[in-house]
């Protein structure tokens, strides 16, 4: 897992849940291109990366999450079966 913290805004981050674990061959890597590409964001904007056995969790900074949020809802082609939703603290 990795805690990029140097740019956002002092600790204001929103937590998204991945359908995509370790079982399905998630680590920190695939999931930092996978949230970046879908969500249209940069790597700056993601705070730590969790990967979990059936899912993983991702802080997205607080300033671009409603706008991630937006984009991540539309499927993906090249993984239509990972959803990523906002998740309530």
């Amino acid at each position: 897992s990795s805690g990029a913290r140097e740019t956002a805004d002092a600790g204001s981050w929103q937590r998204f849940k991945i359908s995509y674990g370790a079982k399905h061959g998630a680590d920190a890597r695939r999931i930092l291109a996978m949230v970046c590409r879908r969500g249209n964001i940069g790597k700056r904007e993601i705070g730590s990366i969790r990967v979990q056995q059936l899912y993983s969790e991702v802080e997205v900074a607080a300033r671009v999450a409603d706008e991630f949020a937006r984009a991540v809802q539309k499927p993906d082609p090249r993984d239509p079966r990972v959803t990523i939703k906002p998740r309530s603290s």
